[in-house]
C-alpha cells in the first residue's frame, strides 16, 4: 500500500481506538482511490457561489423554475427511454407480433 493510505489506514485506527468521533471526512472527492477506505458517504450538503452579478428575487425565482422544469424532462426522458428499451426488446424476441 502507498504511504498515504498506511496513513490514512493509522489515523482511522487511532480515531476509532479513542471513540471520540460521532463523524469523520475522509476529505476526499467521489471517486478518489481513499473513499475505498471508509464505508459510508454522507451528504451533509450543498454550496453554490454565483460568481456574476447579485441577482433579485425574481431571477432566482426563475432559476429555480427553470430547474425543475428541466429536472422533470429528465424524468419523462428516462421513464420513455425505459418504455423504448422494454419495446425493443419485445420487438427483438418477436413476442411484440406473436397472437394471445
Amino acid at each position: 500500500m502507498s504511504p498515504g493510505v498506511l496513513l490514512e489506514l493509522h489515523t482511522l485506527r487511532f480515531a476509532l481506538d479513542e471513540g471520540r468521533f460521532a463523524l469523520m471526512d475522509s476529505c476526499a472527492v467521489p471517486g478518489h482511490p481513499v473513499e475505498a477506505l471508509w464505508c459510508d458517504r454522507v451528504t451533509i450538503g450543498r454550496i453554490a457561489i454565483g460568481l456574476g452579478a447579485p441577482c433579485d428575487a425574481h431571477a432566482l425565482d426563475a432559476f429555480v423554475r427553470r430547474q425543475q422544469t428541466v429536472s422533470a424532462w429528465r424524468a419523462d426522458a428516462k421513464a420513455l427511454m425505459k418504455r423504448l428499451d422494454r419495446l425493443g426488446t419485445e420487438l427483438r424476441s418477436g413476442g411484440y407480433f406473436r397472437k394471445s
